[in-house]
């Protein structure tokens, strides 16, 4: 039977080596650039390369979340007791919590005007009872910028 009439679950589980449940199944197949296995899926003009183990992830569960994470942080495991759905901003938060990536907030921001220090001395000045407009004056930032900074509205990671 040719390869793309092969059932995607039957093609994609004669492929893993599946060991013990706790081990990570390492892909065997096409790897990205990124790092992650990757499988043709679809039929006819619909085939695309899907990322492999998002399709473990379907074939276990019977549906797709927007984004799926490994537990492991090895990126061609499709082990899917590795594997659990989220959001984009649970994915960062798993990333950051785990040291992985560049947390670019604040000073570490390429559009930052303020330092970490400076933050912490207009949140002290202002819950003293200095002005919002005085604190900008002498720190030579923009009203709105310190305004948000007073109200916890940006740089929240130093709350």
């Amino acid at each position: 039977m040719p390869a793309h009439r092969v059932p995607l679950e039957k093609r994609f589980w004669d492929r893993v080596e599946i060991s013990a449940p706790d081990d990570c199944w390492i892909w065997p197949g096409s790897i990205s650039g990124s790092g992650y296995g990757q499988i043709k899926s679809g039929a006819g003009c619909e085939i695309k390369t899907t990322s492999a183990h998002r399709v473990s992830f379907y074939l276990e569960h019977g549906y797709l979340p927007r984004v799926v994470m490994h537990t492991c942080d090895v990126r061609p495991c499709v082990n899917p007791a590795h594997l659990r759905g989220g959001t984009y901003s649970d994915n960062v938060a798993d990333m950051l919590a785990k040291g992985r990536g560049a947390d670019f907030r604040g000073e570490r921001g390429s559009n930052s005007i303020l330092i970490n220090s400076q933050v912490l001395k207009i949140r002290e000045r202002y819950n003293s009872g200095d002005s919002i407009s005085d604190i900008a004056k002498d720190v030579d930032v923009g009203y709105r910028a310190v305004l948000k900074v007073c109200r916890n509205k940006s740089w929240t990671h130093l709350l």
